[in-house]
């Protein structure tokens, strides 16, 4: 498993404070804008990709989706969103995004809000899992853009 900052204790103490952590989404200063972009999640089979605590799965879950499938590299995220959020159609999985190995067309759906630091290559393996529907394509790509300026060349 590759190595991460979110689960140094340190890091992650700081990190879980932060009011996006306590208070959710609405407490993200981007989400106004990123909710926009997001899709109908009715009957969605929905992957978050560095999920986190799991916020998206959630409103995922709470809006429709079919399933929600939040992986992330961070035992101690992922410990806190298994703990906060018990939905049927919720599971989550520890995984570095650079291991992903589902099968194509296994999601309508693929969350991911920051990209910044990671190459076109990971988003280009993401979007292949979705079903090859240009709309459902869209959508990952509208909201990955402002984080990744090379994301349309992927």
């Amino acid at each position: 498993m590759r190595e991460n900052k979110y689960d140094e204790e340190l890091f992650f103490s700081k990190y879980i404070s932060f009011p996006r952590s306590v208070h959710g989404l609405s407490a993200a200063g981007e989400w106004h804008a990123f909710q926009k972009l997001l899709p109908d999640f009715a009957g969605k089979r929905v992957l978050d990709i560095g999920c986190g605590l799991g916020w998206h799965c959630a409103y995922a879950a709470e809006h429709g989706a079919a399933s929600a499938l939040g992986i992330d590299i961070s035992e101690k995220m992922l410990s806190v969103a298994m703990g906060k959020w018990v939905y049927p159609n919720v599971a989550f999985s520890r995984m570095a995004m650079e291991d992903m190995d589902f099968q194509k067309d296994s999601f309508d759906v693929v969350i991911r809000a920051c990209f910044k630091r990671h190459k076109g290559c990971i988003i280009k393996r993401a979007r292949q899992r979705c079903k090859p529907d240009a709309r459902k394509r869209e959508t990952f790509w509208r909201a990955c853009r402002s984080e990744l300026p090379h994301a349309g060349r992927a």
